[in-house]
């Protein structure tokens, strides 16, 4: 389907370009994700492949970059999934953690600063498609939100495609902003916060739903009982409400 995410992993065949399999860029990729991924490695271990990362996409021509930016993208996001297999989806020692910053790093040194506005408002679109998706693991969703807020705030309207993604999406953007999970709702709200920014027009309507479900959660929360479903119905309440404080937020910088 249109917009759908890509297939995470270290060898991909995109319609419509030639196959990278036995192409420079994805043997450089391999390279580098091959010991970032390896179980236990450390925090300087990935800080340097990320560095690396970085140089690596710097010293490519524009328009080359921009021929496998869809490729990359997935490349570097399969290179997080790997890395939280490779412990067993723990934060060990802060290093799900430091995987999902030097992967972020990469993605806004190594693309997003580099890449033209179409570029740019491909790998948004790309980056909308995961974070929308049902089956995008926690840690993934939170780059691809950490990197939608900078990259709708710079796009604003060209961004569309990325928009209607967080939206109507099997996972859309409301939803996740009132995820149980603090940071997953805090990068939410603030993804959020910024696609109203650059489309006002949809600042009205999600607040309209946001006060709406805030009630609901609010009347599902006095009848819950005592236990986990009490903590259950208050941790949505206030996902909700914080929703709905974001959009309030946004309303001074809005028309």
């Amino acid at each position: 389907a249109k917009g759908a995410p890509r297939k995470l992993g270290l060898k991909m065949n995109l319609p419509g370009k030639r196959a990278e399999a036995s192409s420079p860029i994805e043997a450089a990729a391999n390279v580098l994700s091959a010991p970032f991924v390896k179980p236990g490695a450390s925090k300087e271990v990935r800080a340097g492949l990320a560095r690396a990362t970085v140089a690596v996409f710097g010293g490519m021509k524009r328009a080359e970059l921009e021929r496998h930016s869809e490729f990359l993208v997935a490349q570097l996001l399969g290179m997080l999934n790997g890395a939280a297999e490779g412990q067993g989806g723990s934060k060990a020692s802060g290093r799900g953690d430091f995987a999902a910053e030097a992967i972020s790093h990469a993605l806004r040194a190594g693309l997003g600063e580099r890449l033209s506005e179409r570029g740019q408002q491909a790998m948004a679109t790309s980056l909308a498609a995961h974070a929308s998706c049902r089956a995008s693991p926690e840690g993934l969703t939170l780059v691809c939100l950490s990197q939608l807020y900078l990259l709708l705030l710079q796009l604003r309207e060209v961004a569309a495609d990325a928009r209607d993604l967080l939206l109507q999406g099997e996972r859309p953007l409301l939803s996740l902003a009132a995820s149980p999970v603090r940071q997953l709702r805090l990068a939410a709200c603030a993804c959020l916060w910024a696609l109203v920014l650059a489309f006002p027009s949809h600042l009205a309507p999600l607040l309209n739903v946001s006060l709406n479900r805030l009630r609901a959660a609010a009347a599902e929360a006095a009848a819950a009982k005592e236990g986990a479903p009490r903590e259950a119905a208050t941790a949505a309440l206030l996902g909700h409400a914080q929703a709905v404080g974001t959009l309030l937020g946004a309303m001074a910088r809005t028309p």
